[in-house]
């Protein structure tokens, strides 16, 4: 025991020394080399960048493990004398910062860039980008292609390699990386060295640029996170895009170096011009991976190019429905994985919706017609600056048609986008859940009885894994498990945003299986909102030999996923006529939905849904409304809804559903209090 402690004691000594030790080498790098040019701030965080010389403007991006003076030291000034030329510390890294609980993915750094460049007065761009930033520039390109000019990727690093993932993951955690920090400070310049070295291979490292990085460059904790988020090889917060998806319109420009250690031109450079066709790749012979240092004049070159290719652009790509253009659900899907905000905003893609898309293809709105009302799936599909101008589009369109709309399912952004608007009313439908996945352990540590059923399961054999959800649909355990699931709730069936999802269409969802003695006896299928980095749960499915836990389980197993990928946001969907919400204003309507709660039970478990989803201790629960384009609700629109979930004879789905009542009471009445929930 004495050895115990003394060792114990030491390492406390040398964790003390560091952590000071690590704060003064910080602040002595600052006071060395402190930031050099402005800072623009964006949702509170302060992005640093220098700006010089005037003309078509040009952002450099650095790589990971890098900071802005890549781009400074090289080709910053040369570029000037034609151009306004702007090199940023990319959030995270050197003097900038990330938003209080954001990660460094690559969503989270375009959408920072984008709005710092808006407020920076800097209007279609073309964006340089070296090794990391290679990912980050063109899923900035499919996000924002109308915002830039062209693209030049420097020596990109596109596809991951084999890393040490499971390491880099962790440390991508920002208590763990401030807590490993100081003892990393230790070794912090020799990992700096060694890689520059590779990096520079076959050049020798400058020697002003190395005194700079061994004293910048993870300095602390935030930039130690950063650098191992982007390194890990975790592209989860990419789901649905691929460099492929850029508009062709776009310029690309790559270039690598042939003897390149840190991004092998086979492995990407050359891979990635085979998958975008219409770039244009050059191979630089006998050089590294630093090529803004190494050849700033192909630098320079490559940027005239690209300027001179946005100069006289490809003509417009058509619109949707035109010749040569994307099938509708296509380009409806490019822009759910592109603008999809709305936790149903995937359910737009299900073949019973209707699309229309506004005249420039960069919107989408998913509907269904009932009763002369258009009932959207929750909110248009688009960049959140163009909601009401797409609003304003559709509306107009339906009034021409003599239909009016209602936005069932909406949440927050498009209430507030239309809460000012004449003609429009809202009633709250329900609440929906959601949770960050970094904070799910602190929820299982205060949550005792919920930490009961996961042992329940485990002690019963079964396991969660996450599967690919190719070839789930010639699985036959899984097929067994929904067909018994089917079976127990073939009751009331229900259409428009509760389409049961087919085994064979899970492309862009995850799948998360639970498995018994090798058989599957349940599984979770989790839909990206995009916008959010996050998922929703759209479906548990437990087959008749589950144990009870296995559906806490299998939400357990999507959490831990989530967190350790940087997810920002899971919810487990709509509670529908949940009590969090807000009463109706109208008194008949009030009179209704209370009505329906208290007696709708026998077709849907109103209160039971709810206590599931309140159970696992939401981080907060989001209002979400049916909202219409009139004055007040009217019984025409409120029978549009019905219409719309029973595919168009609300009162014949209801009379089939009295038939099967007592059957669903006399189950319901056997099934064990703590499965209730789940019906």
């Amino acid at each position: 025991m004495d050895v115990w402690w003394i060792g114990l004691a030491c390492f406390v000594a040398i964790y003390a020394v560091a952590t000071v030790w690590s704060r003064a080498a910080a602040r002595r790098a600052e006071r060395a080399f402190p930031p050099a040019g402005q800072f623009v701030t964006v949702e509170g965080a302060s992005i640093h960048y220098v700006r010089r010389g005037a003309g078509r403007p040009i952002v450099l991006l650095h790589g990971s493990d890098g900071f802005l003076q890549d781009f400074a030291m090289t080709v910053l000034d040369r570029l000037a004398a034609e151009f306004d030329a702007i090199a940023m510390d990319r959030p995270g890294h050197g003097y900038s910062a990330l938003p209080e609980g954001e990660c460094a993915s690559a969503p989270a750094q375009a959408r920072l860039i984008h709005a710092a460049l808006a407020d920076m007065g800097v209007e279609r761009p073309i964006l340089v980008g070296h090794s990391w930033s290679g990912l980050l520039l063109l899923y900035y390109a499919w996000r924002y292609p109308d915002d830039i000019a062209g693209l030049v990727l420097l020596a990109p690093w596109i596809y991951p390699g084999r890393l040490g993932e499971p390491l880099l993951r962790a440390l991508s955690q920002p208590w763990l990386a401030q807590a490993v920090h100081p003892l990393f400070a230790l070794v912090r310049p020799l990992v700096v060295r060694w890689f520059l070295r590779d990096a520079f291979a076959p050049d020798p490292v400058p020697r002003e640029y190395r005194r700079q990085a061994e004293a910048l460059w993870l300095r602390s904790s935030r930039q130690l996170a950063a650098t191992a988020r982007e390194n890990s090889g975790n592209r989860s917060a990419l789901a649905g895009f691929s460099p492929a998806l850029v508009p062709p319109r776009v310029p690309i420009l790559i270039s690598a170096g042939g003897r390149d250690r840190v991004t092998p031109p086979l492995a990407q450079a050359r891979r990635l011009q085979a998958e975008m066709p219409h770039s244009m790749l050059t191979i630089l012979e006998d050089v590294g991976h630093e090529l803004m240092h190494t050849e700033p004049d192909a630098v320079i070159g490559l940027v005239r190019a690209c300027a001179e290719a946005a100069a006289s652009p490809d003509a417009a790509e058509p619109a949707p429905g035109a010749k040569g253009a994307p099938a509708p659900r296509d380009r409806a899907r490019e822009l759910v994985l592109r603008f999809g905000w709305n936790a149903t905003a995937y359910q737009i893609l299900n073949p019973q919706i209707d699309l229309w898309f506004a005249a420039d293809g960069e919107a989408c709105v998913g509907y269904v017609h009932q009763a002369g009302v258009r009932v959207v799936a929750g909110a248009p599909v688009c960049a959140e600056e163009r909601l009401g101008q797409i609003v304003a589009a559709f509306e107009t369109e339906a009034a021409g048609a003599g239909e009016s709309v209602c936005y069932f399912g909406a949440a927050d952004r498009l209430y507030h986008a239309l809460d000012a608007a004449p003609g429009h009313s809202a009633v709250a439908i329900g609440a929906q859940p959601s949770w960050r996945p970094d904070r799910w352990q602190g929820i299982l540590k205060r949550h005792r009885s919920l930490r009961a059923q996961l042992n329940r399961a485990r002690n019963k054999g079964v396991a969660v894994a996450e599967r690919s959800p190719a070839g789930a649909a010639a699985d036959a355990s899984l097929q067994r498990c929904l067909a018994e699931w089917n079976a127990t709730h073939a009751g009331f069936e229900l259409h428009f945003l509760t389409e049961p999802i087919p085994l064979d269409r899970l492309a862009d969802r995850r799948l998360f299986v639970a498995n018994r003695d090798g058989e599957a006896v349940g599984f979770l299928v989790a839909t990206p909102v995009p916008d959010r980095n996050g998922w929703l749960v759209e479906q548990i499915v437990r087959g008749a030999g589950a144990p009870n836990g296995t559906a806490e389980l299998l939400i357990d197993g999507l959490m831990r996923a989530a967190a350790d990928e940087g997810c920002g946001y899971i919810t487990l969907g709509l509670a529908p006529l949940s009590r969090r919400a807000a009463p109706a204003r109208w008194l008949w309507l009030r009179l209704l939905l209370a009505w329906i709660r208290a007696h709708g039970r026998r077709f849907y478990n109103f209160e039971g849904l709810d206590a599931f989803k309140a159970k696992f201790q939401p981080d907060a629960w989001e209002p979400i409304y049916a909202i219409s384009n009139e004055p007040a609700f009217s019984v025409r629109t409120l029978y549009g809804i019905a219409g719309a979930f029973t595919a168009g004879a609300p009162l014949a789905a209801i009379a089939r559903a009295l038939v099967a009542a007592v059957r669903q009471e006399l189950r319901w009445l056997r099934r064990p209090p703590e499965t209730r929930a789940l019906e």
